[in-house]
């Protein structure tokens, strides 16, 4: 659905990225695979590896039916179709979660109705990608998240949305480098850019 693939759009640093699995793992590490890796893989953690562009093909698959259009920088270029149909019930489960994450009050992104309440609803969801391991002690301390860490140590901030959210037109995927919490920097980025879109295009 996107991820796992190099387009050849004209973008020379593109890379494959990585979904992995037992064989991968093997192939490469010369270690077994657990069942916890299955889990954490399942949530974008763990060995996985992609790219803002692999995410935005991933929603427009999802938004689509499991079928997106292979990305390209030029418009007037013909639109080639990718992928494969989506079990529907899987999709429907999906859809309803990116909603929520942004529409309702427990999600991670609510925060962006109330600050921006006259924007385009919008659905999406926020990721915080860690650049170091956390170890256990640094967990369990109530004090970490309060230290200094230099910069280049700092999670990344990941926010991919879609808009409208009734009829999606629109996807964007921002990734700030160091940026820290994906809800509080790179989800209101993604958020003014799918308004401004929407917006213009009224």
């Amino acid at each position: 659905m996107g991820l796992n693939n190099i387009y050849k759009i004209g973008l020379s640093n593109a890379q494959k990225g990585l979904v992995p699995n037992k064989k991968w793992k093997k192939s490469y590490l010369d270690q077994g695979w657990y069942q916890g890796e299955t889990l954490i893989t399942c949530i974008g953690q763990g060995f996985n590896l992609t790219s803002p562009l692999q995410l935005a093909s991933l929603y427009s698959a999802l938004l689509n039916g499991g079928k997106f259009p292979s990305p390209k920088l030029i418009k007037d270029e013909p639109t080639k179709y990718l992928g494969e149909e989506l079990n529907t019930s899987h999709q429907k489960a999906i859809l309803n979660a990116l909603k929520a994450a942004v529409q309702e009050p427990s999600g991670t992104a609510y925060k962006l109705n109330l600050d921006n309440p006259n924007f385009v609803k919008i659905g999406g969801k926020t990721g915080t990608s860690q650049v170091v391991r956390i170890k256990e002690e640094d967990r369990e301390d109530d004090l970490y998240k309060t230290k200094e860490i230099e910069d280049r140590f700092k999670d990344h901030s990941v926010f991919v949305g879609y808009a409208p959210i009734e009829n999606p037109k629109y996807i964007v995927s921002v990734i700030i480098e160091n940026g820290g919490s994906g809800s509080a920097v790179a989800a209101p980025i993604a958020h003014k850019i799918l308004n401004f879109a929407y917006q213009e295009n009224v």
